[in-house]
Order: C-alpha cells, then sequence, then structure tokens
C-alpha cells in the first residue's frame, strides 16, 4: 500500500516518491457511470439493476447461476497437468478459496465478483496478506474507487478508494488488486452492459411509467369538460369540477360513478391505449434486446413466448457451456494471473483453481448411467469414480480403483495378459486329467481330457 508523501505524490513500499496522474474525465464518469433516462434524470448502475425487472432477471441468472458452481484448486501430478492431475484441499490457494474472509463464504466471493462485473463492468478485491503471503479476499465496494492512470491513459497504476463515510484515501497498487474485467477499447477499465443499453433502458423506462400513469388514473381515457356558459368564468366552479374528476381517478376508484353540477359536456379525447401506442410490443423487444447484450437466451430469464420442452432442457445445457462459460474461463484465468502467477512459491507448484461443471451437466439418473456405463466400458472411468460423482462412498477393494478393459469381459489391467482365476482353475483340471492318464486312468478318457483343455485353452498347445 502507498502512502501521500509530504511534499506531493506518493512513497511507494521501496521507497521511491511518484506523482499520479488523476483519471480522465470520460474514464473517471464510467466509475461512478449512469443512464441518462428520458426526463434528464440520470440513474446510477446500482439503481438500474434495483428498479429495472429484466436487466435484474438477466443478471440473477449470471450471479445465481455461477455463484452456485464450485472452484476447485489442482495441483499437478506429473507429466502433463492437463491430464495428470490431483486436486488440492491443503494448498494456501484452496484454502483462501474456500475461506476468503472471516465470515464470508466462497458463495459470498464468487455472487459479489458476478454481480459486480454485470452491473458495473468490473469489480475490485483485495489481496490480504500475512508475512507476504495471500491468505484473503476482501471486496472493495466499486462506488468507493478512482483509477489513478499512467499518461497515456491506458494503465492503472494505482487505486484511490475514498471511505463512504469520509475520511483519508487509501492508496493500493495493483499488486494488492485483482481487477476483473471484460477489455475495453477505451482503457484499463470494463464497461458495464449497461451502457450499451442506454437506449433499450430509456424506452423500458418510459414505458413502464407510461402503463403506471394509466393505472394511476384508474384506466381513465382523456376527456374534455365543457363547462355551461353559465359557471364558466366561475374559477371555484371550474376547480370544483376538476377536483370532483380527479377524485375520480386512480384503480381503487375506476368505473364509480359521479355527478358534476354546471358541466354541459364531457367529450372523451381521442388518447391511444396502450396496444395502440405498440408498447406490449416494444417492452418485448426491450426484453430481447436486455438478453442480447447479457449473451443469454430470453427463456432463460423469463420469456416463454417461444418456449418449448425440447428447447427449454437445450437451452439449460447451453447456459453452463455458451452462456456462463466465458465468465468462468474471465475469472479463473484472472485469478491466475493477478493472484497466482506473482506468488512465486505458488507459480513453482504450478497450482491453479478451476471451476467444476459435473453437478450441473450430469443430467438425470438414467442418462449418468448410460454415461458411466460407457465410460466404465472405455477404461476412462474406474467403480469408485463413479460412485463418488454420485456421492457414493468408494470400496475397500483396490480393484475397485483400477480402469476395467475389454476383453472377452470386462477385468481390470492388472490381469490382462494373465490368466483368471477360473482359467487357472479350468487348466489346472485339465492338466491334473492329463497326469492321471500317465498315472494307470485309461488312455480314451485322458486324450479326451487333453482335447478338452486344447479346445478352451490354446495357448497349452504351446506348454
Amino acid at each position: 500500500m502507498a502512502v501521500f508523501a509530504s511534499g506531493g505524490g506518493y512513497v511507494w513500499p521501496d521507497g521511491s516518491v511518484q506523482s499520479l496522474s488523476p483519471p480522465s474525465q470520460p474514464l473517471g464518469a464510467l466509475v461512478n457511470g449512469s443512464v441518462q433516462l428520458i426526463g434528464d434524470r440520470p440513474l446510477s448502475f446500482s439503481r438500474l439493476y434495483r428498479t429495472q425487472p429484466w436487466v435484474a432477471a438477466a443478471v440473477h441468472l449470471l450471479q445465481r447461476q455461477a455463484a452456485r458452481l464450485p472452484l476447485h484448486t489442482f495441483l499437478p501430478s506429473g507429466g502433463d497437468a492437463a491430464y495428470n492431475r490431483k486436486r488440492t484441499r491443503d494448498h494456501p490457494l484452496a484454502m483462501l478459496l474456500a475461506a476468503p474472509a472471516l465470515r464470508r463464504a466462497p458463495i459470498d466471493f464468487k455472487s459479489e465478483l458476478m454481480l459486480g462485473l454485470a452491473v458495473q463492468g468490473n469489480h475490485l478485491e483485495r489481496i490480504v496478506r500475512i508475512a507476504g503471503e495471500p491468505v484473503g479476499l476482501e471486496r472493495i465496494d466499486w462506488r468507493t474507487v478512482k483509477p489513478l492512470l499512467s499518461t497515456d491513459g491506458m494503465t492503472v497504476v494505482a487505486w484511490e478508494i475514498t471511505p463512504f463515510g469520509g475520511g483519508p484515501a487509501e492508496i493500493l497498487v495493483p499488486e494488492d488488486v485483482i481487477h476483473f474485467r471484460w477489455p475495453s477499447p477505451d482503457g484499463p477499465l470494463g464497461v458495464s452492459p449497461l451502457q450499451q443499453l442506454g437506449v433499450t433502458i430509456r424506452s423500458e423506462d418510459a414505458a413502464q411509467r407510461y402503463a403506471a400513469s394509466s393505472l394511476r388514473h384508474g384506466g381513465m381515457r382523456g376527456v374534455a369538460i365543457r363547462i355551461a356558459p353559465d359557471f364558466a368564468k366561475d374559477t371555484e366552479i371550474r376547480e370544483t369540477v376538476r377536483q370532483e374528476v380527479f377524485d375520480h381517478s386512480g384503480p381503487d376508484r375506476a368505473h364509480r360513478p359521479f355527478v358534476l353540477g354546471g358541466i354541459e359536456s364531457v367529450d372523451t379525447l381521442p388518447v391511444q391505449t396502450a396496444v395502440e401506442a405498440e408498447l406490449i410490443n416494444q417492452r418485448k423487444v426491450n426484453r430481447e434486446e436486455i438478453a442480447a447484450v447479457y449473451g443469454v437466451p430470453p427463456v432463460l430469464i423469463g420469456d416463454l413466448t417461444h418456449a418449448t420442452y425440447s428447447n427449454v432442457a437445450e437451452m439449460h445445457g447451453m447456459l453452463y457451456v455458451t452462456v456462463i462459460g466465458p465468465w468462468l474461463s474471465l475469472i479463473a484465468e484472472q485469478l491466475h494471473a493477478q493472484l497466482v502467477r506473482p506468488e512465486m512459491r505458488w507459480s513453482i507448484d504450478g497450482v491453479w483453481a478451476e471451476w467444476s461443471l459435473d453437478e450441473v451437466l450430469k443430467g438425470d439418473t438414467k442418462a449418468r448411467m448410460e454415461a458411466y456405463l460407457i465410460g466404465l466400458r472405455a477404461g476412462a472411468l474406474t467403480i469408485n469414480d463413479i460412485r463418488r460423482k454420485e456421492n457414493l462412498p468408494p470400496f475397500d477393494d483396490r480393484r475397485a480403483d483400477e480402469p476395467l478393459i475389454q476383453t472377452n469381459n470386462v477385468a481390470p489391467l492388472s490381469t490382462i495378459g494373465n490368466e483368471t482365476e477360473g482359467q487357472q482353475s479350468s487348466q489346472a483340471k485339465a492338466l491334473e486329467a492329463i497326469a492321471s492318464g500317465a498315472a494307470g486312468v485309461p488312455a480314451a478318457k485322458a486324450i479326451n481330457a487333453l482335447a478338452k483343455a486344447l479346445a478352451e485353452h490354446p495357448e497349452l498347445a504351446t506348454a
């Protein structure tokens, strides 16, 4: 962590003093980003997430489905790490991810990370160290963050964190934090998807306000009231009539009768309904655009217009492979680049974190058992592998951990090329019969026994 220098600039951990330029105005605006709605009312990305239902639906899909996935830690076990790996639970990285901070569960870390990326386009985690080694991660509220940029504006040299309650700002160097984001063409900060949905959200906001206004006034179409000439100039009567009409508006007072004095006529104005204004179709378009920017199929956020049983099942598999898959790769690789690789001992260990999709992609019971059978016959899975995947205790027999291979029947690899117990027994009996023939058993019986043994075990012919 850097501190302010008395003569200006910042003192870094190595003792050097360096002055940093503030962020450029456009980049600074993105940090506290907002969308300008109709009526010149800017709303922050956080408020849009809280108030726009289809934005929330898309964000929730990404956030909650990713948060439920386990993030495992692996070490190489010899040779190519992609094929020779073992899961570790006692490596410092595994323990850090299992308990990121006091009273912070892994699901909190994953959920907050995905929420920040989906709403702000960025997420910042402070690396907590003891004796120089990372032991925890603490979330930094993006609203308190100000990036301090290099002269060309393309690199974050440090992060200035200002507490909500006031007080001195804290300066963190890039090595103190993990910054998650998708690359942006404008600099080192990610772009919020809500920034790209500005026009869509303005349209959605206008449609919502139109619907709210219609309901607030009881669905009443616009009316024009003509006051009788005798009362037209009486402002008190005009106000009484106007108030009487307003008193009968609102969803709880719709269609109530009322009697007005001094009225010559009441005419209905040609006002558009929601259907006539195409607002219903427009809201469907808004929903589809929000789903498209977040990369999620509309059916998965509640748009069942084109849903069928088969395509919903296909969308479930697509969710984890196509929709959430890139986000998972982003998180895992930036964890590795900014947390694992800078730690020399961890880099030497070759440790890495990887998401597991086994639970969500394993299908129903019949499909799983058919897949297990194929894997078992091909030698890709052992019996105990299957039992572990089904959360069953493994068998104690060591042969349950050996891959099987197809010969005449499925058998452990360690027995291939050797006789099985049944074969050895059959051969022993045949050899005993042959020996008995030499010891006085009738020759015909001995010859028959030998012929039978050779038919069952041709390898005896060379013995």
